[in-house]
């Protein structure tokens, strides 16, 4: 059975399934200028239909949590969360015709929201190019705070509220 999370009556994320090879490896053809502009490797990695397939069904990393973004029956983007032990790293790409919309941040607070709450995360945190002010006000918008400089990389973090009585 697939994992959905439900974003908002617009927004779902859905677990990638091999059914879904083709309108990922489309949104990412479509968008491998935009999606290389930070240097992100996402248009390098997935030259195929065939390679996004097998990525699918033979992930590298089986600890990575990876979503697709469905408005109604449209792939706008993907959404990950990579976890270590209590930690994860978020990561995620929109395609370039869907920015100014909101969903990104909205997915990002529901995948945060799902970590958390569901996972038992303790920390969530993301490395974005420093030069990339989009990601940089989504992880902003979406309740995260920026820690640091790490070379090209912005770092910011968001912990899991924790309260006593």
């Amino acid at each position: 059975m697939t994992l959905e999370l439900v974003v908002d009556e617009e927004l779902q994320l859905k677990e990638f399934r091999p059914e879904d090879a083709a309108a990922i490896f489309n949104l990412i053809d479509r968008n491998r200028a935009h999606l290389s502009q930070h240097g992100d490797d996402t248009a390098q990695k997935y030259p195929t239909e065939t390679v996004v397939y097998e990525s699918i069904v033979h992930p590298k990393n089986p600890q990575r949590k990876r979503f697709g973004m469905w408005s109604e029956d449209t792939l706008v983007g993907s959404i990950n969360l990579t976890l270590e032990g209590h930690s994860a790293e978020i990561g995620y790409y929109l395609g370039s015709e869907f920015q100014g919309k909101k969903y990104m941040t909205r997915s990002v607070r529901r995948i945060v929201s799902y970590g958390f709450d569901e996972l038992g995360l303790k920390r969530i945190y993301a490395k974005v190019h420093v030069q990339n002010m989009a990601s940089r006000a989504v992880l902003m918008a979406a309740g995260f705070s920026f820690i640091t400089l790490k070379g090209e990389s912005a770092i910011y973090v968001q912990n899991r509220n924790i309260t006593t009585t």
